[in-house]
């Protein structure tokens, strides 16, 4: 029997909860503790005062309370639950946190937490568990509002990853109808990243744009957009998006890298050397990024410059054959000699593209 003392303070430490007051909370349970040091209840609702407190320190000293509460009573769902549910929350890979819920979710279908089940199941990659774990949520739980949402996007992600298109995109459309919450853009990404596997490209691209419109500093969204405007073969559309996202990541060596490949292919050169020496400004040491810059220089007849950037491409990385190939156009364009150099080592390093500069302009020099 609790005394009424220690049930008096733990009801007060209840208010204290509902109005915030979690500091306050906690030390009317500890109060109700020290009363009545075998009180569960007062360890359980300890424990989730101070998992709402947000402080670190509170939260892994939840554990403690949670495991008095069930060494009080083996089968304590609510503790049960509690525990794993903490466990998943620090680390989702967690296998005892998942054996935790699993066996309240055993004892008594009010504490299942399945959600945080397939959660736990999500980041072990046990997708087939993940798909189980919500549709019993959404069973047992019945959630309402933006929860039935976000368990058809966690469904969703079931079935993507067991590339079962059709039946991801049917609950990613589950969980825009009810508007997830914390999941609403992604369920846009993700059905558009379906509905492109599936060669639904005018879906995809309307998915990808609703994304933007929800979350306008996803940028992944306007690579992937960027993308499919690419293999449209509308590629100032594609620059635009890219640019779009490099507002929000302006050292985005993708994003750059990508900007300066399709300003190259609609012949902006100029541009495509900028962003060129933008990458190499950050990352001084990658090969490819001199060897971009320096074609440019090439397309726009700027030999010399273009030259620079070939042997400091060499010097990086002496194993690319088609720099020396380009090198050695370079070269010609100047007069030099190094030109049929180039092309004999191009040719060596199997670019056969040299053969035939070597055959017409080199037989009496190499």
């Amino acid at each position: 029997m609790i005394n009424k003392n220690a049930l008096n303070i733990f009801e007060r430490g209840l208010q204290k909860s509902i109005q915030g007051d979690y500091f306050g909370a906690i030390e009317d349970f500890t109060n109700a503790i020290e009363i009545n040091p075998k009180y569960t209840s007062a360890y359980i609702k300890r424990a989730q005062a101070k998992i709402s407190t947000e402080e670190i320190s509170q939260i892994l000293d939840a554990y403690s309370d949670y495991d008095m509460a069930i060494s009080l009573d083996a089968n304590c769902a609510e503790a049960i639950a509690g525990r794993g549910s903490l466990k998943v929350l620090l680390n989702p890979e967690d296998e005892d946190g998942l054996i935790d819920l699993e066996a309240a979710a055993e004892i008594d279908a009010n504490y299942s937490s399945y959600f945080n089940i397939g959660v736990s199941k999500l980041q072990l990659e046990d997708y087939y568990g993940v798909i189980e774990a919500f549709n019993k949520y959404i069973e047992v739980e019945k959630p309402q509002g933006f929860w039935i949402g976000e368990a058809h996007y966690f469904i969703g992600l079931g079935f993507h990853n067991l590339n079962e298109m059709e039946e991801a995109i049917k609950n990613y459309s589950l969980a825009i109808k009810n508007k997830a919450q914390e999941n609403y853009h992604s369920a846009f990404f993700n059905r558009a990243m379906c509905f492109e596997q599936l060669n639904q490209i005018d879906k995809a691209l309307s998915d990808f744009e609703n994304v933007i419109k929800l979350k306008p500093d996803f940028i992944e969204a306007y690579v992937s957009l960027s993308k499919i405007l690419i293999s449209k073969d509308l590629r100032p559309e594609a620059i635009t998006e890219l640019k779009k996202a490099l507002k929000y990541d302006e050292n985005n060596s993708n994003i750059l890298n990508e900007l300066a490949t399709q300003l190259f292919f609609i012949n902006d050169y100029d541009s495509a050397a900028n962003y060129n020496s933008i990458l190499i400004n950050l990352n001084p040491n990658k090969f490819n990024y001199y060897l971009n810059r320096a074609v440019c220089y090439t397309k726009l007849n700027w030999f010399e410059d273009s030259i620079t950037d070939y042997n400091k491409s060499i010097e990086l990385n002496n194993n690319i054959s088609h720099a020396y190939y380009y090198r050695g156009l370079a070269h010609m364009q100047l007069g030099n000699n190094q030109a049929c150099i180039d092309w004999k080592i191009a040719l060596e390093k199997g670019f056969t593209d040299a053969k035939p500069y070597l055959d017409k302009y080199c037989k009496a020099r190499v």
